[in-house]
């Protein structure tokens, strides 16, 4: 038994029959429901700018960045972050502005999803804060 996700070259409307057989001995019952299945194509978002987050910053400087995306079948799309360490003092706001105000040197991988209820699209920028 292998259960998979629909993926786009499975879209399309397939009929579904549902039938109930009891087992009583004299009077046995059938009983069946119909209906369609819809199928529908999607497409996962893309960042838009994300290859031109900053890459350096300065201890003490604000950092304001506004990342954005597209979703090819318009579905609404959250936007989460990860990985940035307490010292960069980092915030990502759900509509993508994201601010850091660092407070000592690091460097590392901060972590961008979008996800539109379907598929995740990741991506990862390196940041190094410079003293």
């Amino acid at each position: 038994f292998c259960i998979r996700a629909p993926e786009n070259s499975d879209a399309g409307i397939d009929q579904i029959l549902l039938s109930i057989r009891d087992n009583r001995p004299v009077v046995p019952h059938i009983s069946e429901y119909q209906f369609d299945l819809t199928i529908q194509q999607n497409s996962p978002p893309e960042f838009v700018n994300l290859t031109e987050f900053p890459s350096e910053i300065s201890v003490g400087d604000t950092l304001e960045f506004s990342v954005e995306w597209q979703d090819p079948d318009n579905d609404a799309v959250d936007f989460t972050t990860s990985n940035p360490p307490s010292s960069l003092n980092f915030t990502a706001y759900s509509n993508g502005s994201v601010v850091a105000i660092p407070t000592q040197s690091w460097e590392g991988q901060i972590t961008f999803r979008i996800f539109d209820g379907c598929t995740t699209t990741e991506r990862q920028r390196t940041l190094t804060v410079n003293n």
